[in-house]
């Protein structure tokens, strides 16, 4: 059974103190294009909109 669901955890570093927002983009290709999933304050997040037996592939960025 493969999984529908992608359970993502990012890590800011203590040099991060003033981000505001990150932003979690997908794409079915390494080399893009990404669309956005969320933009948000948190450093986890839950994609379920997946397909069982594709790859995706994450991007993250910040914003402060």
């Amino acid at each position: 059974m493969s999984a529908t669901r992608a359970d993502i955890t990012l890590t800011a570093s203590s040099s991060q103190a003033g981000i505001a927002s990150y932003s979690i983009t997908r794409s079915l290709s390494a080399g893009g294009p990404f669309t956005l999933l969320v933009t948000q304050a948190g450093l986890t997040y839950s994609d379920t909109t997946l397909s069982a037996g594709v790859t995706y592939y994450y991007r993250a960025f910040s914003t402060d």
